[in-house]
């Protein structure tokens, strides 16, 4: 409402809202008059009236602009990729900005903002509507709250809470050790599957800063003591708390690689990387046997055993023999190596004083991998000459004539029955 006075009378007035059409006011010759003003309808925002008096002499007393708005709501305040009042983030683990938007529909502020354990406030400037705050990554895992305060001309605020959290501790990375001493260094053939398994936890720091696990994962890497993985790119591993790696090695070429094994957390903390050395080796030992042996893979011998031959192999592990007499096994032990030329080694068995009887003897070639070769030779051991004895029927008796000047010759006929025995 307004109010019109006139020490001779009020006779009439007029007045315009916004340029609008000119309505008009009856004073009645009132010394004081009182007019109400319909403001339905208005939008938001600024307005004007244009109001003019004139008294009963029908004078033009005053003009005058009233300037008002209206502004019945609080401002409006966005952040940027989120809605509500109370907002959770997340977890972060660098550098980020908080962005948005800031207006009122009449005539805004201010935008201020704190962490709610400060009470120190901060003003935020205002690009148009638009408005950014950059956060950095601290030192160490922290959980903040920041409160925005967006108020008008009139004191309406607008209050919206954001929290993030940093979590920047690395999980924890166990592998069983048992698993771990099978597979470091060591070498595995075509028909290996190698298997590691281990248990993982983010329950690192305050609990509350705690993003948790996320997986576990592993690569391979060319090479041995490797720092990335191959095109095949990281893999995640079966499970994640309790975890196992599964890998399968007729996959890969023959040559030496490194299996690396990593936790990450749901920020993308990473623990540090557990490297293995492997080797795959696909190819047996080339065992070969010296001219001791006929083709069939049997010697005779008289009671001393002399074999020699070659074994080529980088990885060698171990080159034994094993022997049998008749069926029964005697014994197991180390060939020896007489010479070794690199991946080339000379070997020789010295057996004296074999007994009788057939020798099964196996020469075992074995690598790190557990590829083998073997070289089987069947050994007769025959140390008896031959015996011969006869059995004549009749006798036959010679009468000589020892002043004959040739010895006489009996002839007797008959049968003669000769059996010949031989010892084997």
């Amino acid at each position: 409402s307004i109010t019109l006075k006139d020490d001779d009378g009020v006779a009439s007035g007029t007045y315009q809202i916004d340029g609008n059409s000119e309505k008009t006011i009856n004073g009645g010759n009132a010394k004081v008059k009182t007019e109400t003003i319909s403001l339905n309808g208005l939008n938001q925002g600024p307005h004007t009236i244009e109001l003019s008096v004139r008294d009963t002499n029908g004078k033009e007393v005053s003009t005058k602009t009233i300037y008002f708005g209206i502004d019945d709501k609080a401002p409006d305040l966005t952040i940027d990729g989120y809605s509500g009042t109370d907002i959770d983030a997340g977890f972060k683990n660098t550098d980020f900005n908080i962005t948005g938007t800031a207006s009122d529909s009449y005539e805004f502020k201010q935008l201020i903002w704190n962490y709610v354990d400060l009470d120190a406030s901060k003003k935020i400037a205002l690009n148009g509507t638009n408005w950014t705050l950059p956060i950095e990554k601290p030192n160490s895992s922290e959980k903040k709250t920041i409160r925005f305060v967006a108020s008008d001309k009139f004191s309406r605020t607008t209050i919206k809470t954001f929290t993030y959290i940093f979590d920047l501790d690395k999980p924890n990375l166990i592998i069983n050790d048992v698993q771990k001493e099978n597979i470091t260094d060591k070498y595995f053939n075509q028909n290996s599957i190698l298997t590691l398994s281990g248990t993982a936890n983010d329950l690192v720091g305050d609990t509350a800063t705690q993003s948790g696990l996320k997986f576990v994962q592993y690569g391979v890497g060319e090479g041995h003591n490797a720092d990335s993985v191959n095109s095949d790119g990281w893999q995640n591993a079966n499970g994640s708390t309790d975890w196992t790696v599964l890998l399968n090695i007729p996959k890969y070429q023959d040559g030496p690689y490194t299996l690396l094994v990593k936790a990450i957390d749901n920020s993308d903390n990473e623990s540090e990387v557990q490297k293995f050395n492997i080797t795959a080796d696909s190819v047996s030992p080339i065992l070969t046997e010296g001219g001791s042996s006929d083709a069939s893979g049997t010697s005779y011998a008289s009671g001393t055993l002399n074999l020699t031959g070659t074994v080529t192999e980088k990885n060698l592990n171990s080159l034994i023999y094993t022997y049998s007499l008749d069926g029964q096994e005697k014994e197991s032990d180390e060939v020896q190596i007489t010479s070794d030329n690199g991946d080339e080694v000379s070997w020789s068995i010295t057996k004296p004083g074999l007994q009788d009887g057939t020798h099964v003897f196996k020469i075992i070639a074995t690598d790190k991998a557990g590829n083998s070769s073997v070289i089987t030779r069947n050994i007769i051991v025959d140390k008896t000459s031959p015996v011969i004895t006869t059995n004549v029927s009749p006798q036959i008796m010679y009468d000589n004539d020892k002043n004959a000047e040739t010895p006489e010759e009996k002839t007797v006929n008959g049968t003669i029955n000769v059996n010949v025995r031989v010892a084997e």
